[in-house]
């Protein structure tokens, strides 16, 4: 499945982890692979927690400057 969404402000910290439990609770037990392009979680150590409980989901950050 594909997702794809613009938004006209950066989300919260809580606004990601919901995402991103939303999306494991959605996949039943199946990985899940997300890619942000222009996200910059390195500040956030809230996503890298969550992110180091929940193996099946895989973050990908794409740098702004990418494309």
């Amino acid at each position: 499945m594909l997702y794809s969404r613009v938004l006209t402000a950066p989300p919260m910290v809580d606004d990601y982890l919901a995402l991103f439990q939303r999306l494991l609770d959605q996949a039943e037990g199946k990985p899940v692979a997300l890619i942000f392009h222009g996200a910059y979680f390195g500040a956030a150590v809230e996503v890298g927690r969550w992110i180091d409980q929940n193996p099946k989901m895989r973050l990908m950050a794409v740098p702004a400057d990418a494309f």
